[in-house]
């Protein structure tokens, strides 16, 4: 809780303003230490109410200091025939008890009925448990009381204090259930706020998200449209139907891995993936990620390299569609954002799958190193509107790494590229 300033502007310093509230509990306890000594006749009804200041205090202040600067504060009122010293440790070290068990209530306990009526017991607590018995030893070493007359003079002070007891616990209840009801409001005020931009940004990616990806379905559509009817109306020889006919298989296949993209994307979402054990060759797995984009990159001058850092013979048992998919998308985000070579690391060893896919493209910031695996995230909606996506590829290979129970992580500066490394635990089997 940040405290406002009351006495002092804005201009002042925190410490000068927590000074003057600290001062100005201490002189309300000095104020009401002195009642009884203003109401005369009075002294076996009420006492000093005093503990009030003094406790709640305790709900006020965030730090265990001005409890003994306000106990300090207090002794220095102490009339001429009593110790200051003494009278300083008889509030202070119940005080600061209670101060831990207010703080472990407080932090456990969310219900304000609760709360109340354990800061009722707590209340009981201090007064019979710490502060009378140090009054006790007290009067014990100030010689007012011998051995014998200890339990009697319990009694006496349980006796004389039962009003200031009784006042204390309701008047500090009363006041903890008002507080406890602000910050509970508060509190509830806050999770609104978070849970409305969490919804609103929510909203706001998936419109993003939807307007991209109609843009990624229509694309390849109006291929299939498009070279379908020219193939129903040309006349050209059987070399330019057949580069028809290609553009069509292209355009069906980006459909299909967009509706995959969905399919996983979903099942993640909603925890339905499920592990499929399958026996494949490392290398050939490697390969087939490799020719499926020279595939569809086949006009441009992208390439991509292989750096193998395991015995051409590895064969492994794992999730092999969710591993080339992990490796697909990865490589496919590199594509669309680099001007040269792409680099593909993987090496294989103690049953750990580890490789990397390095790029020279315009990097991703720090900030964004964490949500770029959000479901939905665009850092740069002018940039995907130049390179294309839908923004689930790194979703769903933080997923499918998550799944298989590996690591996923990132190294990038700005302007110079990224590196995305993984490390996978798979099951080696040597040979074929």
């Amino acid at each position: 809780m940040v405290n406002k300033p009351i006495f002092f502007s804005h201009t002042q310093k925190p410490w000068v303003i927590e000074l003057t509230k600290v001062l100005g509990f201490g002189l309300m306890s000095l104020i009401m230490a002195r009642v009884r000594f203003y109401m005369p006749g009075i002294d076996g009804s009420i006492t000093d109410l005093r503990e009030i200041a003094l406790l709640i205090s305790l709900f006020y202040f965030r730090h265990w200091l001005p409890i003994i600067l306000i106990s300090l504060i207090t002794a220095l009122g102490t009339p001429p025939e009593f110790s200051a010293i003494s009278n300083f440790l008889m509030h202070v070290y119940p005080l600061l008890i209670t101060y831990f068990i207010f703080k472990f209530l407080n932090k456990k306990i969310n219900n304000r009925i609760y709360i109340s009526i354990f800061w009722l017991f707590v209340v009981g607590c201090y007064f019979y448990l710490l502060n009378i018995p140090v009054m006790l030893l007290n009067h014990y070493y100030m010689g007012l009381i011998n051995d014998g007359g200890i339990v009697t003079e319990y009694i006496k002070l349980a006796e004389m204090l039962r009003f200031e007891i009784f006042a204390t616990a309701i008047i500090t209840s009363l006041y903890l259930f008002n507080i406890k009801t602000a910050y509970l409001l508060k509190q509830q005020n806050a999770d609104l706020i978070k849970s409305k931009q969490k919804a609103e940004e929510s909203d706001r990616l998936k419109t993003a998200f939807l307007q991209n990806l109609s843009h990624e379905i229509r694309t390849p559509m109006n291929g299939i449209i498009g070279f379908s009817h020219l193939l129903q109306v040309s006349h050209d020889s059987s070399g330019q139907i057949i580069k028809y006919t290609e553009l069509i298989v292209n355009s069906g296949n980006q459909l299909l891995h967009i509706v995959d993209d969905i399919i996983d994307a979903s099942k993640i979402e909603t925890m339905q993936t499920k592990l499929i054990l399958s026996k494949k060759s490392l290398n050939e797995l490697i390969n087939e990620v490799k020719i499926t984009f020279e595939l569809k990159y086949s006009t441009q001058s992208q390439k991509i390299t292989i750096i193998p850092d395991y015995n051409n013979s590895m064969v492994i048992k794992t999730d092999v569609y969710k591993i080339s998919r992990i490796i697909y998308h990865l490589v496919d985000n590199a594509l669309k954002f680099s001007d040269d070579n792409i680099i593909i690391k993987c090496s294989l060893s103690n049953n750990l799958l580890e490789f990397s896919i390095s790029d020279n493209g315009i990097g991703i910031d720090k900030k964004d190193r964490d949500i770029i695996f959000n479901s939905f995230c665009q850092l740069n909606s002018e940039l995907l509107r130049e390179y294309s996506g839908n923004g689930l590829g790194l979703s769903i290979s933080k997923g499918f790494v998550t799944f298989l129970k590996g690591n996923i992580w990132l190294e990038s500066e700005l302007g110079k590229g990224s590196t995305f490394f993984v490390k996978i635990p798979v099951e080696t089997i040597t040979g074929n």
